[in-house]
């Protein structure tokens, strides 16, 4: 029998840890446990490679398959972020994330697009439209969770507390807990 040679991890690529099984407190008063993300491609393919991706991670998937489905998403589910790709009939990622963003209830929630296309007009359009990300397609697991990483999981403050903060008593708040959190707005270099 032949040895075969052990593949070698891809210098690149660094292996990202898996999330956290117990996502922050906030997830818990907000009765989940999970973190939910939505992901908005018109493609079939696409949304099952990312749902088998994510689901793996631990996070509750919600999907849709165009914009204006998004839109009805954010609003009944609440996603803590939201992966959504820019070229979708009717109503394009692009406009989707302007109007979630622009959004006074909804618009702290993250939304990265996803595109395959890496061009400098793409990635001026997704800033311009408030994407806190631009990621390609096909996408990797380490894009994934470093975006979720990014923006939702240091954030423990007002980005995962809005939701929750309209239902919970002052009791439900303790006084010393902290709820600051950082927003990067810079995108992924291509590589």
């Amino acid at each position: 029998m032949e040895a075969r040679p052990r593949p070698t991890p891809d210098p690149v690529t660094p292996e990202l840890p898996p999330l956290p099984p117990l996502l922050p407190a906030t997830l818990a008063r907000q009765g989940t446990g999970r973190l939910r993300v939505l992901l908005v491609d018109d493609s079939r393919t696409m949304r099952e490679s990312a749902r088998s991706l994510l689901e793996d991670a631990g996070c509750q998937l919600i999907l849709a398959s165009t914009g204006f489905e998004a839109l009805c998403q954010v609003a009944l589910q609440r996603p803590h972020l939201v992966f959504m790709d820019i070229a979708m009939p009717e109503l394009d990622g692009f406009a989707a994330c302007a109007l979630i963003r622009a959004s006074a209830r909804y618009g702290h929630t993250p939304v990265v697009l996803v595109s395959a296309n890496d061009g400098r007009l793409e990635r001026a359009r997704a800033e311009l439209a408030g994407a806190q990300r631009y990621i390609l397609k096909p996408f990797r697991k380490a894009d994934l969770l470093a975006a979720i990483r990014e923006l939702v999981l240091p954030a423990e403050g007002p980005e995962l507390a809005a939701p929750a903060q309209e239902q919970e008593s002052p009791a439900e708040h303790p006084e010393g807990e902290d709820d600051t959190g950082g927003d990067d707005d810079g995108a992924r270099a291509a590589g």
